[in-house]
């Protein structure tokens, strides 16, 4: 039972985080709106995210993720997830969808770092 309500929490809190990226354009803290360049950003990172916790599934169903690396990787998508709710009050520049970005990025090279050490 522990598992399931664990299992549905990690579902529950993705869904969340997916949908934080997915939010409609913002403005920008000099009141005008989103550039292309900060749509297209966002529209990256929305992406890249989907496939990050694509990868983290596919490994962990193959299990190639122990539970610590479960655990370390529930941290990384609350941390994200934080970071991008901050942002979205405040509008979105460029600079910080980048940073979002790159720590996109990290949590890729991450999870890719967990599923190669159980092979």
């Amino acid at each position: 039972m522990l598992k399931l309500i664990t299992g549905l929490g990690f579902v529950v809190s993705v869904f969340l985080s997916v949908s934080a990226f997915a939010a409609p354009p913002h403005h920008d803290s000099r009141g005008g709106h989103d550039g292309s360049r900060v749509r297209e950003c966002r529209q990256n990172n929305r992406h890249a995210h989907a496939e990050v916790v694509d990868l983290f599934h596919r490994a962990r169903s193959h299990g190639r993720i122990s539970q610590s690396e479960a655990h370390r990787f529930r941290e990384m998508e609350a941390r994200l997830s934080r970071h991008h709710s901050a942002l979205a009050h405040d509008g979105l520049t460029l600079r910080e969808c980048e940073r979002l970005g790159r720590e996109i990025a990290r949590e890729r090279s991450e999870v890719r770092r967990m599923a190669r050490s159980h092979n």
